[in-house]
């Protein structure tokens, strides 16, 4: 059961009250001013500042009393009012509650015993001492009040001390504060402003502060325990409460009156006289009264709280029940109130429906074609035209439709009754008025206690949605022809082979059944059927050619304007006689038109009706403004390959060196020349440093004289050197020039043309100027398109007409006149007043279209067409389309810069170059050879101005460049028109039109006539020194061969074996030298020796000498076949002679048997000789590093004349001697 507070309490909102910590801040300063008053009447009384001796005892033990009752609860409220702070903070209070009332305790004793109080008496006749205080009716009052005030101040002293749970304790302590704070503002007036209550006749402090003291204590127990709680209802009535609070006040104030005579007259029977025992009992007693009381107190509370939540409980259960009467009372009440209103929606429902069907041509029914039934509503009707008052059947019904239609919708129905299956068909028929109808019949099964019982449905007149879905249809299938128009133009290299496949899908579209596509030839007088469909190739091959003026495509072609033709066959006139001949009666003819050139033409003709529609003929104008287009975009790709390939093979094939740098002085490229002068690959030097060419001890002047360049100085005839990669310098003689950007203001490169000056000393320097190889091709880029009605409102723009104009979209959606647009746009163009003449011209003409280009302030330039919009033959509009041509009119402009850059170059270069056509005829020649000019040799061949045969052989090279589709290089000797021989050298290259065929060549020549001439001296000056060279060899070989036999008489003469031995070596010696000089002079390489052959040959000699006497000693060679100059030779067979004679002579001693082993090969540019024996080896006290032999001092000299290492080792058994030395030229 749910707890019912009771009625008009606020005692539970408390805990949550914002003010909480307000009230107890409240009851804390309520108490320290009742203690700080008290403690002044004490101290007050104390002093004797007022003596008075008309005072009885009793009213001073009164007084004191008093005093001390209101310190106490004073200290207790402190207490109180604290108890929600921390431990620590109430610790402290209680420590000085303590300290204080045993202060004031302590002061009382001492100062009483030699004060005098002056008091007062309440009464007309003053009393004894012990009972003058029962004259005033206020004491006992006052004591009750204290009683109560304990009372709740006990209940209090729980640790929350505003919580709901104490609620009787806060209500008696409200009630108690109340009341003492009333009565001790009486008193507290009485005593300090006038008389006393009871004609008082003197005023002491001690007393006007216990009444002052009283009535803060009385405000603290208000604050402390809620100021409202206790309503004034609880004291009136019959209720148990209100009865239990006044039985307990009365308790009180009785109980306390009672023991207050009580305590009295013990007082006087025990003879108590002394005042501060007095009060110090009376204070005893009263506090032990008021625990009683509260006690007591706390059981009536419980007792009244149980009887009081029982009550609650009770009214809680009957609260509850009524509840719940009056709730199901209120749903019937809705839900009648819902019947009504629900028939009321239904009768308006079915008003609105049956307004609704009329509108939206929409009509219900319900059929069983098993009972024959058949209900509809008043729409169908109206859909059938028929009279609304018969009622037929579903046989009946079924007669409104066609016989295929009626199978239709009966097997339908039948279906959606056994499967539950809905339908939907779109049927034609015909109403009561005779009126062709589009309707929609849709069926759905209705399911009653679980069956299909009958089918419900809908019919609506669909007549309208039709028409749009077909104009809808066809206005897509002009989208999607455009569209694929577009993808296969602009996606096709070859925009003209595809203008057969998109004819052909319009003029089915269209139910054409010709179609024509004719391009104008190069001569621009005639022109040339391209694409067609519709006629017989044979009739086709008779119209291929028309001259500009024949027939409909001719004038067209002529004119520029369309032409269009109705009802041909009714007409004689001459221009139609060639369509009219194929059986066409409609004709429409178009011509291909780009920037106000015409290519070509496009037609279509019909023989099914007389004329085109106006939106066939649009049509048929935005294909052949697309074909036109891409056909213009094709044209401009080619000739700027075309361009760019003539340029790049100009470069590339030039004699003359050139190279490119950046304004970081960092190589972009050079060419083939170049190559050869430096002896770099392209991909090696490209993006190096432009200073790796310069040798080091000039690189920094070269550096100089580069950086001038970037400041616009020009080369003219600069001698700088250039460092080839084998280490050798070369003079060139250079020309240079700076390419700038667009605007002229900054240098992007720098190109530079040498010429090597080192053999032609009288050569001019050549420059290469590379141009910008410009492939700006016109992207298809979509167009801004804006479209307006007649009143010149936008009816629809694109984002790229924003884009380029610069409009947000927004200001177009908010205002939708033109004229916002108008005002933008004429801000930025030049001419704003040609620019909105133009456009207010054409909104005069309506049918009139336009084409035209506007110039834009910040240089743009858009190319505007502009044309009516029309909804069958009525114009409701204008169509609007900008396209930025600002990068194609500046590719022309860059195109223009390029050729003239390279006419520059062409014409600097001191090369020879010559274009000819497939048929050898020159159509251009720049330089042309000595004696002859460009005009003797333009639309001339070889053999018109060359000797026959000097033409064959040319003829024979150019005849091959044409077949092989190859370049080829060649160097020819050519007699001038004075008779004078001179020697070319260049190549011819052939040149490829748009479909990459061979249609020409170019020849790239320099005069190599003075460079011949030398070479020649050279080699004929080689030669004469060959024969001598040789002579001198084969001398000094016969010399040395005649010394060689000298030595050998005179060896095998001598008797002293030493000086024999020193004979032998030296034949030995010099018969290798001699040796060497032999192959010097029957070697065809010229200085170069083959060590391989000498080595062998000396082996030879030395086993023919040294080893007759010991068959046992073997010699084997293994040496690789290379050469080594003769300053290598030389020493180097020395060296291997001397080795080898001492391995004959000394390695093999007292020894019959043993191998000699030399290895001889190169590596590179080193060459490695080992030569080992397996004889007696160096005995270990020899040193060979010290020794001082002659043999090894000469083969240290001559390893040393080598330039090589010398090493000599003991293996296990006998020696071996390795030497190595570089080959410091190639062999």
């Amino acid at each position: 059961m749910m707890t019912v507070p009771a009625p008009l309490t606020t005692a539970d909102g408390i805990p949550g009250m914002k003010d909480a910590d307000f009230l107890r801040k409240t009851t804390c300063a309520f108490a320290i001013l009742a203690i700080a008053i008290c403690i002044a009447g004490i101290l007050g009384n104390i002093s004797g500042s007022l003596i008075l001796s008309s005072v009885c005892r009793g009213c001073k033990t009164l007084a004191l009393s008093a005093a001390l009752i209101w310190i106490f609860f004073g200290a207790l409220l402190l207490l109180l009012s604290a108890r929600q702070a921390g431990r620590t903070v109430r610790i402290l209070v209680q420590a000085i509650l303590v300290f204080i009332f045993g202060l004031e305790c302590i002061e009382i004793a001492f100062s009483l015993n030699g004060a005098q109080f002056i008091v007062e008496s309440w009464s007309v006749q003053a009393g004894s001492e012990l009972f003058g205080s029962l004259s005033t009716p206020i004491s006992p009052i006052a004591s009750g009040l204290i009683a109560i005030a304990a009372a709740g101040l006990f209940f209090c002293t729980d640790p929350s001390l505003l919580s709901p749970s104490r609620l009787r304790a806060r209500e008696i302590t409200v009630i108690s504060g109340g009341i003492l704070t009333l009565m001790g503002f009486a008193l507290a007036l009485s005593y300090l402003f006038g008389t006393p209550l009871i004609l008082a006749k003197a005023i002491i402090p001690i007393a006007a502060a216990s009444a002052l003291a009283a009535f803060f204590i009385g405000l603290g127990l208000i604050a402390a325990a809620g100021p409202f709680t206790v309503p004034v209802c609880y004291f009136m009535g019959n209720s148990i409460r209100a009865r239990l609070l006044r039985t307990f006040v009365s308790l009180s104030v009785a109980i306390t009156l009672c023991e207050t005579i009580l305590f009295y007259v013990i007082s006087a029977w025990l003879g108590i006289s002394n005042e501060i025992m007095i009060s110090a009992s009376l204070v005893l007693f009263i506090v032990v009264t008021s625990v009683i009381v509260g006690r007591v107190s706390e059981m009536i509370g419980q007792t009244l709280d149980k009887k009081e939540q029982e009550l609650a409980d009770k009214n809680a259960y009957l609260g509850e029940l009524n509840d719940n009467l009056v709730s199901a009372e209120e749903k019937l009440r809705q839900t009648i109130e819902t019947l009504i209103k629900n028939e009321r929606d239904l009768h308006e429902s079915e008003q609105f429906l049956r307004e609704t069907e009329k509108i939206a041509k929409i009509g219900g029914w319900k059929a069983n074609p098993k009972t024959d039934y058949l209900q509809v509503s008043e729409g169908v009707y109206d859909i059938f035209g028929i009279p609304g008052h018969h009622r037929p059947g579903f046989s009946e019904g079924l007669n409104c439709f066609s016989r295929e239609d009626q199978i239709l919708i009966r097997e339908s129905i039948e279906t959606c009754l056994a499967t539950g299956k809905p339908f939907t068909h779109e049927i034609r028929i015909t109403t009561g008025t005779n009126e062709e109808v589009w309707t929609e019949i849709r069926g759905l099964a209705l399911v009653r206690e679980g069956h299909l019982s009958s089918v419900i449905g809908t019919i609506q007149d669909i007549s309208r949605r039709r028409k749009v879905e077909e104009m809808l249809k066809r206005e897509s299938g002009k989208l999607d022809i455009l569209a694929e128009s577009a993808r296969l133009l602009l996606g096709s290299e070859k925009p003209g082979h595809v203008v057969q496949r998109i004819g052909e899908r319009v003029m089915q579209f269209l139910s054409c059944q010709v179609f024509f596509n004719y391009l104008i030839d190069e001569t621009g007088q005639r022109m040339e059927l391209n694409a067609y469909a519709g006629i017989a190739q044979e009739d086709a091959e008779q119209i291929r050619y028309l001259n500009l003026g024949d027939a409909v495509c001719g004038r067209v072609a002529r004119d520029s304007k369309r032409m269009v033709i109705y009802d041909i066959l009714s007409t004689d006139d001459e221009k139609t006689r060639l369509v009219r001949s194929l059986g066409i009666s409609g004709y429409a003819c178009h011509p291909l038109i780009f920037q106000g050139r015409t290519l070509g033409t496009i037609s279509f003709g019909t023989a099914d009706r007389a004329c085109f529609s106006e939106d066939e003929l649009d049509l048929m104008q935005s294909v052949t403004a697309l074909v036109a287009t891409a056909m213009a975009q094709k044209q401009i790709a080619d000739t700027l390959k075309s361009t760019s390939q003539y340029l790049e093979s100009l470069i590339n094939y030039a004699n003359a060196p050139i190279i490119v740098w950046d304004p970081d002085y960092r190589i972009l490229r050079f060419n083939h020349a170049f190559e050869f002068l430096t002896g770099f690959s392209a991909d090696e030097i490209i993006g190096k440093p432009l200073d790796i060419l310069f040798p080091e001890k000039s690189r920094r002047d070269s550096m100089e004289l580069i950086r001038r360049t970037s400041g616009g100085e020009r080369w003219e005839s600069v001698e700088i050197p250039v460092m080839h990669v084998s280490g050798s310098v070369k003079m060139v003689l250079w020309n240079s020039a700076n390419v700038y950007d667009p605007d002229g203001a900054a240098i992007v490169s720098t190109i530079a043309q040498g010429q090597d000056i080192t053999e032609r000393k009288n050569a001019e320097e050549t420059a290469r100027q590379t141009a910008s190889l410009l492939r700006a091709a016109l992207d298809s880029t979509g167009d801004g398109i804006l479209v307006v009605d007649n009143a010149r409102t936008i009816t629809g723009y694109n984002k790229k007409f924003c884009a380029i104009w610069g409009i947000p979209e927004p200001v177009l959606d908010d205002c939708a006149r033109e004229a916002i647009a108008l005002v933008s746009m004429a801000r930025q163009v030049v001419d704003a007043k040609e620019f909105t003449g133009h456009l207010n011209d054409l909104y005069n003409h309506p049918g009139r279209e336009s084409y035209d280009t506007v110039k834009l302030k910040d240089g743009r330039i858009f190319e505007r067409y502009s044309l009516p919009q029309k909804i069958g033959d009525t114009i409701v509009g204008r169509v609007w389309s900008y396209r930025d041509i600002t990068e194609r009119r500046q590719a022309e402009i860059a195109l223009q810069e390029s050729l003239e850059k390279f006419r520059v170059i062409a014409t600097s270069t001191p090369d020879h170059i010559l274009v000819q056509d497939k048929n050898l005829r020159y159509t251009q020649v720049i330089n042309p050879q000595p004696g002859l000019t460009g005009q003797d040799m333009i639309g001339k061949t070889d053999y018109e101005i060359l000797s026959r045969e000097e033409a064959d052989t040319l003829t024979t090279i150019k005849k091959q460049v044409l077949e092989t589709g190859s370049a080829v290089s060649s160097e020819m000797h050519l007699t001038n028109a004075r008779g004078e021989k001179n020697y070319f050298s260049g190549a011819y290259v052939p040149t490829r039109n748009e479909a990459g065929e061979v249609d020409g060549l170019i020849g790239y020549f320099r005069n190599v006539t003075e460079k011949k001439q030398a070479n020649e001296k050279i080699l004929a000056a080689l030669a004469e020194k060959e024969v001598l060279i040789r002579e001198i060899h084969h001398r000094v070989k016969n010399n040395l061969q005649i010394v060689t036999g000298l030595l050998d008489m005179t060896r095998t003469r001598a008797q002293d074996p030493e000086t024999t031995g020193i004979l032998t070596d030296m034949m030995l010696k010099i018969k290798t030298m001699a040796r060497i000089h032999t192959r010097l002079y029957e070697s065809n390489q010229s200085g170069q020796v083959s060590m391989d052959g000498q080595i062998r040959d000396m082996v030879t000699d030395l086993s023919g000498i040294y080893l007759p006497s010991s068959p046992g000693i073997r010699c084997e060679v293994d040496a690789e076949e290379f050469s080594l100059p003769v300053d290598l030779a030389i020493p180097c067979a020395l060296v291997i002679n001397e080795i080898l004679s001492n391995s004959f002579k000394h390695a093999f001693r007292e020894r019959t048997h043993g191998t000699i082993r030399v290895l001889a090969h190169r590596t590179g540019e080193q060459v490695h000789i080992s030569i080992r024996d397996d004889g007696t080896g160096i005995p270990e006290q020899v040193d060979p590093e010290r020794t001082a032999s002659l043999g090894l001092k000469l083969i240290r000299n001559l390893v040393n004349q080598l330039q090589g290492t010398l090493t000599i080792g003991s293996p296990e058994e006998g020696t071996e001697v390795t030497i190595d030395f570089p080959a410091k030229t190639g062999g």
